[in-house]
């Protein structure tokens, strides 16, 4: 029933995230089933995966976890129908480290809703900043930009792939 070699070049897998909740039990049959298989000789490794991340619970305005006999839920598609589909990802997404709980705020929601329109409204921002300093060559007919606001874009650009980077890798990096 298995190709060891096909096996082992795609397993273990290099990432189990889920939910601290019911992951257990997804733990526990994949371990077994891993080590019976490896005990059989159908696998060369010992663990069915390298790394094992437990997401964290969104927790409700009152800071136990959301339950409906607890009447504290929260319906997304209000803050949906509000914000956007967009602004409420980016929230979930930028509330806290993914292993982490975190509380419900609108305020919070509010303040992503912000940020999104501000990228939004960057290209204006740039534009404006360009004004006439937007010159046409003659000898190449190339737009050309003066070079403080050119170096100006490339430094905010710079800065968000940076935070971006270090995001990815502290989560990459989390024992």
């Amino acid at each position: 029933a298995f190709n060891k070699e096909v096996t082992n070049k795609l397993l273990p897998v290099d990432m189990y995230v889920g939910g601290k909740e019911h992951a257990a039990m997804h733990l526990i049959y994949a371990r077994f089933m891993t080590k019976a298989l490896r005990d059989l000789g159908y696998l060369d490794f010992d663990e069915p995966f390298k790394k094992l991340v437990h997401q964290g619970m969104i927790l409700g305005p009152d800071g136990n976890k959301m339950s409906k006999s607890k009447g504290n839920t929260v319906s997304p598609d209000a803050y949906i129908d509000k914000y956007g589909a967009d602004t409420v990802r980016l929230f979930l997404m930028s509330s806290a480290e993914p292993w982490q709980d975190f509380d419900w705020r609108e305020t919070e929601v509010n303040g992503i809703q912000r940020r999104l329109e501000s990228i939004q409204q960057f290209p204006e921002k740039i534009e404006s900043l360009i004004g006439e300093n937007l010159k046409l060559s003659i000898e190449n007919e190339v737009p050309q930009v003066d070079k403080s606001i050119n170096k100006w874009i490339i430094s905010q650009i710079n800065k968000k792939v940076k935070e971006a980077t270090e995001a990815l890798e502290g989560f990459q990096t989390r024992k």
